[in-house]
């Protein structure tokens, strides 16, 4: 069953300079999650921060063996008639990197798909920017995932994969310690 977390717009701060001990490949599946859940996080508050969309952060079951999550994006200020041009859900894993689901024209047909021609763990605001480009018509992306299943990071090792997560979710998780509700 797939996790669930309501995010929250928090100042922001500098960036952060991270290292990662090798060793959190082998880390529990609640570590790996928590990576990919400050990371998620890290993006939806570029996007909330754009005003281009308000986001619900969903992650798939502690599984150590596959990193992803998704985030359920929502109209923020969208101007009478233009709610229903933002994409549906961004989605994010550990072998794709980023594809941006977009409503179907048509319940009979599959939802568009867009993938972000970038890193697997490309930056927040290069995130934000393909979202807002695609929210207003604008057709980027590839149509189809440039690597398939079972090909892509995890192969390669997690090391590398690990630290550039790392980059962006630790200053987030900072960020929720030091929040004062």
């Amino acid at each position: 069953m797939a996790s669930e977390i309501e995010w929250n717009p928090v100042g922001a701060e500098d960036a952060v300079r991270t290292e990662l001990d090798p060793d959190v490949a082998e880390s529990s599946g609640f570590t790996l999650d928590l990576l990919v859940v400050g990371y998620l996080s890290a993006v939806a508050r570029e996007l909330a921060d754009r005003r281009v969309a308000g986001c619900r952060l969903r992650i798939g079951p502690a599984d150590a063996a596959r990193l992803s999550g998704s985030l359920d994006l929502e109209p923020v200020d969208a101007p009478s008639g233009q709610a229903d041009a933002l994409p549906a859900r961004a989605e994010w894993n550990e072998e794709r990197g980023w594809c941006v689901v977009l409503p179907a024209s048509d319940a009979a047909v599959s939802s568009p798909r867009h993938y972000l021609d970038a890193p697997v763990v490309a930056g927040p605001d290069t995130v934000a920017g393909f979202v807002a480009s695609l929210a207003s018509g604008r057709a980027v992306g590839r149509r189809w995932a440039s690597t398939a299943e079972g090909r892509g990071a995890r192969r390669e090792g997690r090391t590398g994969l690990l630290a550039e997560l790392a980059r962006y979710a630790i200053p987030e998780v900072r960020r929720w310690l030091d929040r004062k509700d």
